[in-house]
């Protein structure tokens, strides 16, 4: 102790160095921890390294940052847009303000509505502007992909790959309604075959009127059959696999120029990318539009004759029914196949024209490379963690509680963005799918600690079983109490 100290005038704590709680703290975190065990007359000082755990912890911790930033990445980078809605939304705000501001606001009501609106229409301006980050990344990470022969072929293989998959969720729409189709055209084939071949030529001569036609029952019967194969034909045409590549020749002809024509708005010159216009809407949405307009108008037109002939059919089915001819029973089968008919066209041509549609197009201006990427990312990451591991049970520790989950999640979005989930919920999937795997990354690691310490599996289970029945002899024994006293 230094000889000038006085003990009476100083405070005895400053003995001791000045660290603040988050300095002691960082201390204890970054040094070994010592501890002193005395045995009898001899003092034995033991060094225990920092737990293991920590690596682990320090691995997860720099997961979890990743993956929230790359979420929110994907989130900014995809954009927010979807079927055409905020669009739509935007030029039914703009007409409406169009509308206030040329009758005046002239009351405080009048002033308030036309504010709110104007604020909704900002936020979907800077929306969709951020949604614009999507066009000039894919376009962007295209153009230096297929500069060179080896890239681009990684690239085309990408772009193929999404292709396929898409088509794939599309078909599987369309299939539904083939399916139902074809239940409805086999019933109608073994009605007859069954029940109307056994009619007289009497009955077969009956006059009936359906609607307001009148013809006789043999007639009716022909329309009938008339009708059921033109539905088949119709659909066959338009909507079967053939009908679809066919439409797809189109689409990739109509859509050709859209990298150009992305080109000509972002990349022509940098004043293009400061430019503001350029981002009240989404890029590739816009420009693609006439070709979507076009193949929308006649993608319509089929379904309409297809459901014009879910409708006529029905007709027919419903004055048989009137006459006792076609069962009740048979007609709410058949009622109940063409609505699923109808459903399944509404749904799949619905997806057609919309999110399908807007997918060729960004795969068409690059999308399919960058989604991919988006997955090699994490796994970089998660490479990253398990080499922050200093043993083999680190490193599993660190698979299952940091890599899986990650790599998961977002292998979950770019699942999502494949299968045409819209923005939110995509997010919603990738989140939950992620927490899922920790959940069960966390259980999967905790059993392997367990192993471990076990020496066998046989004794892992054993000693679960023993704490699942012990914990459940306790929660019996509480719910028995108040029935003993």
């Amino acid at each position: 102790m230094s000889s000038n100290y006085n003990i009476q005038s100083k405070n005895v704590f400053s003995l001791f160095p000045q660290y603040s709680l988050e300095q002691a703290d960082n201390y204890i975190k970054n040094n070994t921890v010592t501890t002193q065990n005395t045995k009898e007359d001899t003092a034995e000082i033991t060094t225990k390294p920092h737990s293991k755990r920590k690596k682990i912890l320090f691995g997860s911790t720099i997961a979890s940052m990743i993956l929230t930033a790359g979420i929110i990445g994907l989130v900014l980078a995809k954009g927010i847009h979807g079927k055409n809605n905020l669009t739509e939304l935007k030029l039914k705000l703009s007409q409406e303000l169009k509308n206030h501001e040329a009758l005046g606001l002239k009351s405080l009501p009048d002033k308030i509505k036309y504010f709110r609106k104007k604020t909704v229409k900002k936020v979907i301006d800077i929306m969709q502007a951020a949604s614009n980050f999507t066009a000039i990344k894919d376009r962007g990470a295209d153009k230096v992909f297929r500069s060179n022969k080896f890239t681009g072929n990684f690239a085309q293989k990408c772009a193929d790959f999404f292709k396929k998959i898409t088509d794939k969720t599309l078909g599987k729409k369309y299939n539904k309604a083939e399916v139902s189709l074809k239940d409805l055209s086999s019933l109608l084939k073994q009605y007859k075959i069954s029940n109307l071949e056994k009619l007289s030529e009497s009955e077969l001569s009956k006059q009936i009127t359906i609607g307001n036609e009148t013809k006789i029952l043999s007639e009716w019967l022909k329309e009938l059959r008339t009708k059921t194969t033109s539905l088949e034909e119709l659909f066959d045409k338009n909507f079967s696999l053939g009908g679809r590549k066919a439409r797809d020749v189109k689409r990739i002809k109509l859509l050709s120029d859209l990298p150009q024509k992305i080109d000509e708005r972002f990349f022509k010159n940098i004043k293009n990318i400061f430019n503001r216009g350029n981002y009240r809407a989404y890029a590739t949405e816009e420009l693609s539009k006439p070709a979507q307009e076009a193949l929308k108008e006649e993608i319509l037109k089929a379904k309409e004759a297809s459901t014009a002939s879910l409708n006529e059919i029905l007709s027919i089915l419903k004055g048989l029914n009137g006459e006792k001819i076609v069962s009740d029973s048979s007609y709410k089968e058949y009622d109940k196949l063409a609505k699923k008919i109808a459903k399944g066209l509404k749904n799949a041509t619905g997806l057609e024209i919309g999110d399908y549609f807007l997918k060729q197009a960004e795969i068409k201006v690059g999308s399919a490379t960058t989604d991919v990427l988006s997955v090699l990312f994490p796994i970089g990451a998660s490479a990253y963690a398990i080499s922050k591991g200093n043993d083999k049970d680190e490193k599993i520790s660190a698979v299952l509680t940091t890599c899986i989950p990650l790599v998961g999640t977002f292998a979950a979005f770019v699942y999502g963005t494949t299968k045409m989930l819209s923005g939110a919920k995509n997010l919603i999937f990738s989140l939950v799918s992620g927490g899922v795997l920790s959940i069960l990354g966390n259980y999967s690691d905790k059993m392997y600690q367990k192993y471990k310490k076990a020496g066998s599996i046989e004794n892992v289970v054993k000693d679960e079983y023993e704490k699942f029945w012990t914990g459940l002899e306790t929660q019996i024994q509480k719910f028995e109490e108040p029935e003993n006293k």
